[in-house]
């Protein structure tokens, strides 16, 4: 399959295709009657004049640009009519130079269908220009999305102008080896270009290339990418590298389904390819050096086995003469040691002798002590003695307390007997007055009515014979 082919993947000319950027080189020209909306950075009148003096530009192949993209997001310079409806995008040689690569695929998202993929060619770095730059990781590009980067970066620019180089007079290359490397520019120039970008106003945009990917490396970004859920693609297929560039397809989804331990292996696995990778680049650059490296290697390794069995024969003869010098040793060390013995006796002999004068001093000590110790014994027994008595005597006293407290309860056990007696006799005499005073009022409430009659009426009786007294008297005057 032709490259142009692998780039139109399965789209037909009924397929709505976006290309971006195709320039003077368009994927799926309108010309041959493909469906294309083209997005470019310049108009086709602003393109030809780029171009007009380039002599390997076909201008012919300038088509008209449907949308022009100078910066911000891609969906903002197309319509939004538009969003949703494309089947394929395609970009040649286009990603590198973007200064928010994954800004870029959430544009796309928007833009395509949902069945829709993305076709990428993509430089490879061990093939152009790039060839010392460092590798991009996923970091440096999502330090770009976060930063919402529409301008290169201060070490972009600089990488660009310093350490971009031509192999064998070509600034791209295949799958063979290449022997001179030569700078694009000089440090001057280099020097000159940064201060020119320095003195430049933050608008201004300098061309460059800002992700440098080998086909392993591109697949470590979109991976890592979709699992923080950044994109909603997935790596379906990469083609290549043929020549200077590898083609990768991408489609919907981020590979959900693997599991956290799959990615993990996959993202190792990745890793280890660039490894492999970087052999494969340096195997291009060092393919006649590494031959007289490895011949050199091989005079080396026979001067070194040489060497190696001088040292065997040397080491056998030091090692006798270490043996020898053992033996000499232990006879030395065996007349040391009796030595030190014998002055070892007689320095025990009279640190004994010192012992044991010192010894009987401490033992004329100790009995001195001792006889102390005894008549103070003797007299703590004697105290031990009159303490014992008192302690009896204290004893007797107590108990006979004792028995005088136990009698003292006895007898208040006694007396509060009677008085609960007393207390008893005391309501019994109470109820019994009270029964008595009840039936005193009730005798004399009877008496008094028995003398109340009488009287009333002998003072009826008085009343009447005042009465006729009072008559008489009455008559009495009354007749006289």
């Amino acid at each position: 399959m032709d490259r142009m082919t692998r780039l139109r993947g399965t789209s037909t000319r009924l397929s709505r295709i976006l290309e971006i950027g195709p320039s003077h080189a368009p994927v799926a020209p309108k010309a041959d009657g493909w469906n294309s909306f083209v997005v470019d950075h310049a108009t086709r009148e602003e393109l030809w004049q780029k171009y007009q003096h380039d002599p390997t530009v076909n201008l012919n192949a300038i088509e008209a640009v449907d949308a022009v993209w100078r910066g911000g997001a891609l969906d903002a310079a197309i319509p939004n009519d538009l969003h949703g409806t494309f089947d394929t995008l395609i970009a040649s040689h286009v990603i590198e130079h973007l200064p928010d690569l994954a800004g870029f695929l959430v544009a796309a998202q928007r833009l395509l269908t949902p069945s829709g993929t993305i076709v990428l060619a993509i430089p490879d770095r061990r093939y152009c220009f790039d060839y010392f730059k460092p590798a991009t990781l996923t970091g440096d590009v999502l330090e770009a999305y976060v930063a919402q980067r529409s301008r290169h970066a201060t070490r972009t620019l600089w990488n660009q102008m310093a350490y971009s180089v031509a192999w064998d007079g070509a600034t791209a290359w295949g799958q063979h080896r290449v022997h001179e490397a030569a700078f694009t520019s000089d440090f001057e120039h280099a020097k000159a270009r940064f201060a020119s970008f320095r003195n430049g106003t933050a608008d201004d945009y300098i061309d460059c290339h800002t992700w440098h990917f080998t086909p392993a490396g591109f697949a470590l970004v979109i991976l890592e990418l979709g699992q923080l859920d950044v994109i909603d693609w997935y790596l379906d297929s990469l083609h290549g590298p043929e020549g200077c560039e590898f083609i990768a397809i991408l489609r919907r989804g981020i590979g959900a389904e693997k599991g956290s331990a799959v990615v993990q292996q996959d993202r190792m696995r990745l890793l280890r390819q660039q490894l492999t990778e970087m052999l494969e680049q340096l195997d291009f650059v060092l393919g006649t050096a590494r031959a007289e490296m490895e011949h050199a290697a091989a005079a080396q390794r026979d001067e070194i086995t040489a060497l190696r069995d001088t040292l065997y024969v040397r080491t056998a003869e030091l090692a006798a003469a270490k043996h020898e010098l053992a033996v000499h040793r232990e006879e030395v060390s065996t007349l040391r040691c009796i030595l030190y013995e014998r002055h070892g006796q007689e320095v025990e002999l009279a640190e004994a002798e010192h012992t044991v004068a010192a010894q009987r001093e401490e033992l004329s000590a100790l009995r001195g002590a001792l006889e102390e110790r005894t008549v103070a014994l003797t007299d703590t027994e004697q105290s031990a003695a009159a303490h014992r008595h008192e302690a009896t005597t204290l004893r007797g006293s107590l108990e006979q307390r004792q028995r005088e407290l136990t009698r003292v309860q006895r007898l208040l056990d006694l007396r509060n007997t009677d008085l609960r007696f007393a207390q008893s006799r005391m309501a019994s005499l109470t109820a019994l007055a009270e029964q008595w005073q009840k039936e005193r009022d009730i005798i004399l409430t009877s008496r008094s009515w028995r003398i109340t009659e009488p009287l009333r009426a002998v003072s009826g009786a008085v009343r009447m014979v005042a009465q006729r007294v009072r008559s008489r008297r009455m008559a009495v005057h009354g007749s006289g």
